[in-house]
């Protein structure tokens, strides 16, 4: 319910208060993912997953369409089959939801 009261101070009317919602939302965003690719006991599957999930935030805020699978295969060096990045974007989104909720925003 936090959350959802977070997204409720969104108000298209008014776009100061939307930046400065933006930045806190950048914040949250940003330490959840230090506090998976800067903690030692971050899994490889999770680091990894956090760092596919980004390649699709930084094309979705660049305004590209499409992040190519097999472009990240290869820089990721990902050998397994055609749906595993699906699933390593799903798993970096239950991360974030489980910082969400460890942080309170979620019940």
């Amino acid at each position: 319910k936090a959350l959802e009261s977070l997204l409720n101070l969104w108000d298209d009317e008014n776009p100061v208060e939307n930046d400065i919602l933006a930045k806190e939302l950048q914040q949250l965003l940003m330490s959840f993912v230090s506090s998976i690719l800067d903690a030692p006991h971050s899994s490889d599957k999770d680091k990894l997953a956090v760092r596919i999930w980004l390649e699709y935030v930084r094309a979705n805020y660049n305004g590209e369409k499409k992040v190519s699978r097999e472009n990240l295969k290869k820089k990721y060096n990902i050998k397994d089959g055609h749906n595993e990045i699906p699933r390593l974007r799903d798993h970096a989104k239950f991360l974030f939801l489980e910082k969400l909720r460890e942080l309170g925003y979620l019940d």
